[in-house]
């Protein structure tokens, strides 16, 4: 601490601010946000047979209020990996099922009317060795990123290469234009905490994966097109990852 008892800063923000100032705000957001979850499910069981006339009220409540979990969430997860001291956990799961729920996440928080998502999933099971909440959260990031910036659709491809799995995530928006600002720069867009792009990279890259958001766009020069390859391969053949050593390789193309 410095002597007024304020966290010392460097010259790009601050350890502090970038980890445990993350994690202490993901905190304080996860304790309210479960506390009105439960409070709209007791609200819900009072009105009994009432309830249904106010299911749509009811619904984009919760979604409001899982809305701000996520971005506890995200907060958190971020400042792990900032502090490089992420537990990850490999195990072997079906890719079919994890894209299907990460996609289903990723409506569940950012659908919007208008919007159609479609998912063209794996013509058969395949299993790769991930840790399952993350690679689930960083495939739900890109997702979200294409539902927020289409027009009127977003679709989701999965197929096997000889690389191993790869996903393509496709809207209809406006494109990516130019590099990404750094981490904890202010994001060109209005809207967000401009982390989203950035976990969903080095969640990949720390799978030994790749991803390529620099894409060309459409003929049309609309549209937005990203992909991901997981490999197939066992945990103990994963390297160990350092956000800030694999940060020149998150060089992309940005909104």
């Amino acid at each position: 601490m410095n002597e007024d008892g304020r966290p010392p800063r460097d010259g790009d923000g601050g350890a502090y601010v970038r980890t445990e100032f993350l994690e202490r705000v993901g905190h304080e957001l996860r304790g309210p946000s479960g506390v009105t979850l439960g409070a709209l499910d007791e609200m819900e069981l009072a009105l009994g047979d009432r309830a249904s006339e106010l299911s749509s009220l009811f619904a984009l409540a919760r979604r409001g209020v899982r809305r701000v979990t996520h971005t506890a969430e995200r907060l958190q997860r971020t400042a792990w990996l900032e502090r490089g001291n992420v537990a990850w956990v490999f195990a072997p799961v079906d890719f079919g099922t994890l894209l299907e729920n990460a996609v289903r996440d990723a409506e569940l928080l950012e659908a919007r009317r208008g919007v159609m998502v479609t998912l063209t999933g794996l013509a058969a099971p395949s299993t790769v060795c991930v840790d399952a909440p993350w690679m689930t959260l960083a495939v739900a990031e890109l997702v979200m990123n294409a539902i927020a910036h289409a027009r009127r659709a977003v679709s989701i491809r999965a197929e096997l290469t000889d690389r191993g799995v790869a996903v393509s995530v496709t809207d209809d928006g406006a494109g990516f234009t130019g590099p990404p600002p750094p981490r904890f720069h202010p994001p060109r867009d209005l809207r967000g905490l401009g982390l989203s792009l950035s976990l969903a990279c080095d969640v990949v890259i720390a799978h030994g994966g790749a991803i390529d958001l620099n894409v060309p766009m459409a003929s049309d020069g609309h549209g937005a097109h990203v992909r991901l390859v997981i490999p197939l391969r066992e945990p103990a053949s994963v390297p160990p990852f350092d956000v800030h050593a694999q940060a020149p390789a998150l060089k992309a193309v940005k909104r």
